[in-house]
């Protein structure tokens, strides 16, 4: 679908190669959300500390909602897919 749109794409394993602290920081960012709870599949509450939060990803990248679409200046969870376009 990206690559009809004319958009390059790199796919990521994220389970075998998972982001570090730093990346998710800067993932967060990109994603312009106001609470890294945003971006997990847990139970975690916006009263948990987005270092805690972004810290339990690292430890167990599978929290990490995905697909997700990165670009030079923003990312987009990419559910349904055609959000990344």
């Amino acid at each position: 679908m990206l690559t009809d749109a004319g958009r390059d794409a790199e796919y990521r394993h994220y389970l075998d190669n998972p982001p570090s602290l730093a990346e998710l920081r800067d993932l967060f960012s990109k994603l312009d959300f106001s609470h890294p709870t945003q971006m997990m599949r847990s139970d975690f509450s916006e009263s948990d500390t987005h270092e805690s939060c972004l810290s339990a990803i690292v430890d167990n990248p599978s929290l990490l909602q995905r697909p997700i679409y990165v670009d030079s200046t923003k990312a987009v969870i990419a559910r349904p897919p055609e959000l990344a376009l």
